[in-house]
């Protein structure tokens, strides 16, 4: 079964307040920080998921790009501007529309744990067409956390009634500061 671990990474970033659970909310690198485990552990629960970046033309001049191109990766430079913070995490969606069997959204500031593991492995291994998870008290419906865009998985054959390109797809995204991948994927 084909599947990947989707994330993208994007500059500039902007936190919004609302995060106070989130104590390294405005440490812009800490998503760069991350990418060393998320690596190692990536390659040690899902040894045979590829894992891929969306990122922008803007995060080749980071100095830890280099980091990002040196790891066992496929990297794809997305040229979709965006004046939200939230657009860019649709384009972790896009395997959706490309030749993959199983497709887990994933955040990069999140390292997978127990829970996620098994959950990812039995929708890996089931019938069933939409996975998504919750990890945090705040991960609730009144948030917008119906789905979640960084703990979902989906079987691209299996989705009924899905826009039939990514762009026709991101072209029907809200005019939110936030949230649109959560809100655009329970559409």
């Amino acid at each position: 079964m084909k599947t990947v671990l989707s994330y993208c990474l994007f500059e500039p970033i902007h936190t919004h307040s609302h995060r106070t659970w989130d104590d390294n909310r405005l440490e812009e690198k800490r998503y760069w920080y991350n990418i060393p485990a998320l690596y190692i552990a990536n390659k040690i629960l899902y040894p045979d998921y590829e894992i891929k970046f969306h990122v922008n033309d803007v995060m080749q001049y980071n100095p830890l790009y280099t980091l990002l191109q040196s790891l066992d990766i496929t990297i794809e430079e997305v040229n979709i501007p965006f004046t939200k913070t939230s657009e860019p995490m649709l384009w972790r969606m896009m395997p959706i529309w490309e030749d993959y069997d199983c497709v887990f959204s994933r955040d990069v500031d999140s390292i997978p744990n127990r829970n996620e593991f098994y959950c990812t492995e039995y929708f890996r291994n089931s019938d069933y067409a939409i996975q998504t998870l919750r990890s945090h008290e705040n991960h609730y419906s009144e948030m917008g956390c119906d789905m979640l865009g960084g703990l979902s998985g989906f079987k691209p054959k299996l989705i009924a009634n899905k826009p039939k390109t990514f762009e026709e797809y991101y072209e029907s995204r809200s005019n939110l500061p936030w949230a649109q991948d959560q809100y655009l994927m329970v559409d």
